[in-house]
């Protein structure tokens, strides 16, 4: 009939998909008709539908093309003209020159828009579902839900991880991005992440919810726990497994050493203060408290390894102690001392990466081997005969004193006035591994940060000095008593449990 002949070659441009949702059968019109739907002829019925249209003998409704329709369980999957309208065919170059990544969050798989239709997704077209999805978008034929290009759509476990332009952003192209490893000290470009497994996210997709660039570890490193799968981008700081975003102007060298990670559960002291038993802005996984370490590359503040003392077992006699902010800057270091060398060690952990750089020991930096003070009773001493001023009291000596200078007889006793300096106290207690590291403050709040140790041995306390860069300015030992009285009076006598 003439009404059929019409219909038919308006048909036979159209490629139309039908799907029943109870039973996931996919069909052609022309199957539809096979099994004995009768296809409505726009010449007789005019715009009452929207063409093709078919009628369900069973049913006796009409399913078209008119969005959401459906008829015994059967919908319009997908229509899309062979010879397509123009702005069609521009939607689809569009969609076909997307790169685009579907990720499984349940199973960490990654796959591609072609894989995911190879395995039973459908394609959704926008010429038959308008404005109603961001295109692409795909139909899962299980959960029968659809997955689109909008921000945080899921369906099925499965999302979008990255729709990027082959031209991609004129940004992202153009920034000049190292990545750092702060264990193996590699260094990577973008490209070389991306190309070891890493996958490239989208500001299009995410939006602000990044800086960018940023990449998506998608399980190519792992830690101890297994697959790692973080996004790391240019928030300062950011660092996921060992890598970290390493611009020219960051301050780290090649004798970096990652030895922990952020303590997202610290709290800072409104008072400044430190414990070697409370916690700190870093967790430390590389060192042991009250265990010694190798420490290869640790200098003074003028570059000399180990402060000049290079005994073979002096590397290897760090021991370590917790940590504390000697100096006040916020900033905690790592506490260590060696009964080798005689000196202690202040290293300097970054918060953010959870490292130590052993060559920020001079000007500015705060890892170092602590430097020898002198006495300042010392000088006193010179000018008054041995004796304090108040002309009874013998005064401390210092290294390389005469024999004579060095002993005084008071009431029949002799004095060794070398002894009576507490640098060599402080050394000899490092030299026997008497003394353990409690607590950091500016106690009496004259702007001069304060270290508290303890001798094992429990005869005493020294107090040390800092100077601002955390090198040390002056200890003194107290007993007990002289301990609880200074603090008592500064109003921190709550502290004194902590150092005892």
């Amino acid at each position: 009939m003439s009404e059929a002949a019409a219909s038919s070659t308006s048909t036979d441009n159209q490629s139309t998909t039908y799907y029943n949702t109870s039973t996931h059968a996919t069909k052609t019109k022309d199957e539809m008709i096979a099994d004995g739907w009768m296809e409505l002829s726009e010449e007789t019925y005019g715009d009452k539908y929207q063409y093709p249209a078919l009628y369900n003998t069973t049913t006796h409704d009409v399913l078209d093309m008119t969005e959401g329709d459906t008829s015994g369980g059967w919908m319009v999957l997908s229509s899309e003209s062979e010879g397509g309208s123009s702005e069609t065919t521009s939607s689809s170059t569009s969609t076909d020159s997307s790169s685009i990544t579907y990720y499984n969050t349940s199973t960490h798989a990654t796959k591609t828009k072609d894989e995911m239709i190879a395995d039973g997704w459908m394609e959704l077209s926008e010429e038959t579902y308008g404005d109603k999805y961001q295109y692409p978008a795909l139909y899962n034929t299980t959960t029968h839900d659809v997955l689109d290009m909008t921000e945080g759509d899921t369906s099925g476990g499965w999302m979008v991880l990255s729709s990027e332009s082959e031209g991609g952003s004129s940004e992202t192209t153009s920034s000049s991005v190292t990545y750092y490893n702060m264990t193996t000290k590699e260094s990577k470009t973008l490209e070389e992440m991306v190309a070891d497994g890493w996958i490239e996210l989208s500001e299009a997709d995410y939006g602000d919810k990044y800086q960018y660039p940023a990449i998506y570890s998608a399980g190519s490193i792992s830690d101890e726990n297994g697959p790692i799968r973080q996004a790391l981008d240019m928030t300062e700081g950011d660092m996921v497994g060992d890598w970290i975003v390493f611009s020219g102007e960051a301050d780290i060298s090649e004798n970096t050493e990652k030895v922990g990670k952020a303590n997202n559960d610290y709290t800072k002291d409104d008072r400044g203060f430190a414990s070697t038993a409370a916690s700190a802005p870093v967790e430390i996984t590389t060192y042991t408290v009250g265990e010694k370490t190798t420490l290869n590359a640790v200098k003074d503040y003028d570059g000399n390894l180990h402060g000049g003392d290079i005994l073979e077992e002096t590397s290897s006699s760090y021991k370590y102690h917790g940590m504390l902010d000697v100096n006040g800057d916020g900033v905690f270091e790592a506490i260590f001392t060696n009964n080798i060398s005689k000196r202690w060690v202040t290293a300097e952990v970054e918060s953010n990466y959870g490292a130590i750089d052993f060559d920020r020991n001079g000007s500015g930096g705060g890892t170092r081997v602590v430097g020898i003070y002198e006495d300042p009773l010392i000088a006193e001493g010179s000018a008054n005969g041995g004796f304090l001023s108040d002309g009874v009291t013998p005064a401390p000596a210092n290294f390389g004193v005469s024999e004579e200078e060095r002993y005084l007889e008071v009431n029949g006793e002799t004095i060794d006035r070398l002894a009576l300096n507490s640098q060599v106290r402080f050394q000899n207690d490092l030299d026997i591994e008497n003394l353990t590291a409690k607590h950091s403050g500016d106690y009496d709040g004259d702007g001069i940060h304060e270290v508290y140790w303890k001798t094992n041995d429990d005869t005493a306390y020294l107090r040390a000095l800092m100077h601002d860069d955390g090198n040390i300015r002056y200890a003194n030992y107290q007993n007990e008593t002289q301990m609880n009285e200074y603090l008592t009076a500064q109003g921190h006598e709550t502290i004194i449990a902590d150092i005892i």
